[in-house]
């Protein structure tokens, strides 16, 4: 090998060098660029499981109050259903004592 092809030689190994060492400088900056990107992901992330949490908390509150509005009601359709059967029974007696509907139609 002459002189002129080993300088050439050495010439093309240090530009492939120098390509190596630009291409692993871009790769550490795009990783960089990454990184950076996936930290202020988290927070993201860390901020929307807030909101679904405290989402969680006002669902969990709300199924309470419509479980105590339920029991209110359903001591409410109790209450009406034995205030009607109390009624039935006094209508019926009321219609023992004054003989039920029949001659109650007035014609005008």
């Amino acid at each position: 090998m002459t002189k002129k092809e080993l300088d050439a030689q050495v010439k093309m190994l240090a530009e492939s060098q120098q390509k190596f060492v630009n291409g692993t400088l871009m790769m550490i900056d795009a990783l960089n660029a990454f990184r950076t990107y996936l930290h202020a992901y988290q927070g993201s992330m860390d901020a929307n499981k807030a909101v679904l949490d405290a989402v969680g908390e006002e669902l969990k509150a709300a199924n309470a109050a419509f479980e105590a509005a339920m029991k209110v009601f359903a001591e409410g359709f109790a209450a009406v259903g034995e205030n009607t059967q109390k009624l039935d029974k006094m209508i019926a007696k009321l219609d023992s004592y004054f003989g039920g509907e029949t001659g109650l139609e007035y014609d005008n």
